[in-house]
């Protein structure tokens, strides 16, 4: 690989195996939230994590109409990284002002104000599949879309996923693959109307997956709005941080897809691998 690549996966790698790399982004919200929120009634909590879930099936059909299709040429990593950014800040700070909407309103608005966060957020994760060559219309990117909202967080719950990317890639592999494979002669519209209505299994069980991880980060969010001053600010805080990890880690994760597409997957992953290591090894 290029001097450029190779440093474009140390970053990855710096990004992905920081344990703190999300967290901080939340640490002006405080401790607790989760503990808050076990502590909601049944119902209530039932309600965000089926809110979390509704608005993962939905947004992806939103994000692929809203994006022109990349024109088939050679990937430039650094020009797309640069490109992207500014796609990815719009699309954080119009999360923000959502999420500043939605905590003024407080949990009255979780039915209206998470689908449009999450579509926001997706928009930038398909932006960057996109940027990188890959293309909208293939039901396997599409998973991969998906797939992004399932890389680490700030819960304990998912220390063991964030700790490790390419652990994280192994763990959904099968229900990945089985989607991709039932899904893959479908055209683009049809795997969205598919997933929106929940008439594939397999692809059902991807999504069952994701959204439990993705419903963890709502619910913080939520315990964060339930004070309506706090919430205004908690709300555009988490809502900033969501998007800016998510549309990062998909700028990461479609590059590191696209140079294993020009370099074979065993070559990139053992790249990683190393530079994950001195990662640890360095505490960076």
């Amino acid at each position: 690989m290029k001097r450029e690549e190779l440093e474009f996966v140390r970053e990855a790698a710096i990004f992905f195996e920081t344990p703190s790399t999300f967290t901080r982004a939340l640490s002006g919200l405080g401790n607790g939230i989760e503990g808050a929120f076990a502590k909601l009634p049944e119902t209530v909590r039932s309600s965000v994590m089926k809110a979390s879930r509704r608005a993962i099936e939905s947004c992806l059909r939103v994000a692929v109409k809203t994006i022109a299709p990349s024109e088939n040429r050679a990937v430039d990593l650094a020009e797309v990284a640069e490109g992207n950014r500014t796609m990815r800040n719009a699309h954080t700070l119009a999360a923000g002002i959502t999420g500043g909407l939605g905590g003024i309103l407080g949990p009255v608005s979780l039915a209206l104000e998470v689908p449009i966060s999450t579509a926001l957020i997706m928009r930038s994760i398909a932006s960057s599949a996109n940027d990188y060559g890959f293309s909208l219309q293939d039901p396997e990117v599409l998973l991969e879309c998906l797939f992004v909202f399932a890389i680490g967080g700030p819960s304990k719950k998912d220390d063991g996923m964030e700790s490790s990317y390419l652990a994280s890639r192994l763990a959904l592999s099968s229900l990945m693959r089985n989607a991709a494979a039932t899904m893959m002669e479908l055209p683009a519209k049809q795997f969205l109307t598919a997933l929106e209505r929940e008439t594939a299994p397999a692809v059902v069980r991807v999504v069952s997956a994701i959204s439990e991880s993705f419903g963890l980060r709502v619910s913080e969010k939520f315990v964060a709005q339930l004070a309506p001053v706090i919430g205004a600010v908690g709300g555009a805080s988490i809502n900033v941080a969501f998007a800016n990890f998510f549309g990062t880690a998909a700028k990461y994760h479609f590059g590191i897809k696209r140079l294993e597409v020009v370099y074979g997957s065993e070559i990139v992953q053992a790249a990683y691998q190393d530079e994950a290591k001195n990662t640890a090894k360095n505490g960076a």
